[in-house]
C-alpha cells in the first residue's frame, strides 16, 4: 500500500502542466493581489499555509470564501484552485485557498483538526485583507468538500464537536454558506462506488478499506450522520457520470432536505460528458461555467 500511495503522489506531481493550463482558463477582468504562503499554524507540518486573493479595488468587509482543495486526502495543493479563487475574488469576495497536511502522515482525525486551525486563523486575521470575519462561506471539492462539511458540522452540532475534543469554535455562528463539489460524506457507502484508487484514499486517511470490520471508525468519520437542521445554507454540485454521485452528493442532499437544511443541488446529467470528477479546475467545460453561474446566484441570495 505504501508503494501505491507513493505512485499516486507521483502521478499527481506529473499532472502539474494540466493544472497550470486549467487555471488559466478562468476569466479575470480585475487585477488581483495574492498574499502567498501565509503560515497559519506551527502544528502538523510545513503545509500549514494559505493564500489570500483580493481584488485591488476591493471594498472593506467583503464576504470571505475559503476553499479546501481535494485529492483524496493524500494529494492536492492550494495552487490547484488558483483560477477558481482568482475568479471569485473578481466578483467581490476575499478568497482564501488553504493547504493542509496530507495523509498518510496526517490522517483522520488530525487532518480535520489541521483544517479547523486554518479556519481559526482566517477568522482572527481576515479583516486585514478586507474580509468580513462574520460572513464566511466554506468551499471544498472532493475530499475537501468532506473537510468543509466537517468544519460546518463541528460548528453546528456539539455532539459531533466532542468527537474531535473541541468546544464550539468562536467563529461557529459566522459560517454562512457552503459550496460543496462532488464530495464524500459517507464512508460506508463510498467504498462501493468503484471510484478509481479509492482504496488508496481509505487506507491513507482512515488506515483501512475494510468497512465491515471497522464500522465504529466508518460511522465516526461519516459526517452525514451528524449534520443537523443548523447546518449552513448549501449548494451541492456533482455529475451523474461521477461514480461518487449517487451515494454521496445525492445521498447528502436527500438527508439535508429531510432534516430541513436549505440546500440547492446542481446535478449534471449524463449528457454533460465533460463533467468528470474534478471538473471545477477547468473553466472551459460547460458544466464548470454553469456551476460558476449557479454559485454566484447562490452567493447573491446569501448576502
Amino acid at each position: 500500500m505504501k508503494l501505491k500511495i507513493y505512485l499516486t503522489k507521483l502521478l499527481y506531481n506529473l499532472s502539474i502542466f494540466n493544472r497550470i493550463k486549467w487555471n488559466k482558463t478562468y476569466p479575470e477582468d480585475k487585477k488581483i493581489h495574492i498574499y502567498k504562503n501565509i503560515k497559519y499554524s506551527e502544528n502538523y507540518g510545513r503545509k500549514s499555509k494559505l493564500d489570500i486573493f483580493v481584488a485591488e479595488e476591493a471594498s472593506e468587509n467583503q464576504p470571505v470564501i475559503i476553499h479546501i482543495h481535494g485529492g483524496g486526502w493524500t494529494v492536492g495543493d492550494k495552487k490547484d484552485v488558483l483560477g477558481y479563487c482568482r475568479y471569485l475574488a473578481t466578483k467581490g469576495y476575499t478568497t482564501v485557498a488553504i493547504n493542509y497536511n496530507l495523509a498518510p502522515k496526517t490522517a483522520h482525525p488530525d487532518q480535520e483538526q489541521n483544517v479547523l486551525e486554518a479556519i481559526k486563523w482566517i477568522y482572527e486575521n481576515i479583516e486585514k485583507y478586507k474580509g468580513d470575519a462574520k460572513n464566511i462561506i466554506l468551499s471544498g471539492d472532493s475530499g475537501g468538500a468532506y473537510l468543509a462539511a466537517v468544519v460546518a458540522t463541528v460548528c453546528t452540532n456539539e455532539t459531533y464537536a466532542k468527537l474531535y475534543d473541541l468546544v464550539r469554535p468562536e467563529y461557529a455562528d459566522f459560517i454562512k454558506g457552503m459550496i460543496l463539489f462532488y464530495g464524500v460524506y459517507d464512508f460506508r457507502t463510498a467504498v462501493h462506488s468503484e471510484f478509481p484508487l479509492l482504496d488508496i484514499s481509505y487506507n491513507a486517511f482512515l488506515g483501512t478499506v475494510d468497512v465491515d470490520n471497522n464500522m465504529d471508525l466508518m460511522n465516526e468519520a461519516s459526517v452525514i450522520d451528524y449534520i443537523t437542521e443548523n447546518f449552513p445554507k448549501s449548494i451541492v454540485i456533482s455529475s451523474e457520470i461521477d461514480p461518487l454521485h449517487n451515494s454521496q452528493s445525492v445521498g447528502f442532499v436527500k438527508k439535508a432536505k429531510q432534516i430541513g437544511i436549505n440546500v440547492t443541488d446542481v446535478f449534471f446529467d449524463q449528457t454533460y460528458t465533460d463533467a468528470q470528477h474534478g471538473f471545477l479546475y477547468d473553466y472551459k467545460r460547460t458544466c464548470t461555467k454553469e456551476s460558476m453561474s449557479s454559485i454566484l446566484k447562490f452567493l447573491e441570495n446569501n448576502e
